[in-house]
């Protein structure tokens, strides 16, 4: 039996002769024999999925054929400054910030257990802005002086949490804005129509 597992060092054609002996003395040698080792074949994705901003990112640069445990490093190019390669899975992951937005092209390297190495081709990552900040419905018009009253503004869109303010103007007395969930509350405490943003 001829058992082993060969590293990248034994890559290449090996010839060799085998001689026998039984146990009375009679021998035997064989012809000429041969192992021909080849490198695995290590193969990488070809794209990597897009990010947005305030999104966090989960793409992964992990070959198919690398024997053993592996480690993953960036050969060229950037990841930018909020995405990171893991060395032992390959994976892609962080949550990208405006300053990402762009594309991002590099290179990955991979060593296996036994010395194999592959680079992958041109990947790329694209990050995108989160989506423009909408708002829903308007707060309800009319509220009744002495009288409580509930009503919310609501926005969808960029990234992340939203924070709500008055820009302009401001609230009739007695009610208050609810910075995180935009809810206008309270009980109007005087007359009159007012403007705000």
């Amino acid at each position: 039996a001829i058992t082993g597992t060969p590293k990248a060092a034994d890559v290449g054609s090996l010839t060799f002769t085998v001689k026998v002996v039984d146990a009375y003395g009679d021998t035997k040698t064989s012809g000429s024999l041969s192992i021909a080792i080849v490198a695995p074949t290590i193969t990488f994705p070809t794209s990597l999925p897009g990010g947005t901003v305030g999104t966090a990112y989960s793409g992964s640069a992990a070959a198919t054929g690398p024997a053993g445990a592996s480690t993953y490093t960036l050969a060229s190019g950037s990841l930018g400054s909020d995405l990171s390669l893991n060395s032992s899975t390959g994976a892609i992951t962080g949550t990208p910030k405006a300053s990402d937005v762009g594309t991002f092209t590099f290179t990955v390297k991979v060593v296996d257990a036994y010395g194999d190495t592959a680079t992958s081709g041109a990947l790329s990552i694209t990050i995108v802005a989160a989506g423009a900040i909408v708002f829903g419905a308007a707060p309800t018009a009319t509220a009744t002086y002495g009288v409580a009253y509930s009503s919310a503004l609501s926005a969808s869109g960029g990234a992340g949490a939203l924070t709500y303010s008055i820009s302009s103007g401001s609230l009739p007395a007695g009610l208050n804005l609810n910075t995180t969930t935009g809810a206008i509350t309270g009980t109007p405490s005087a007359v009159g129509a007012v403007t705000f943003t």
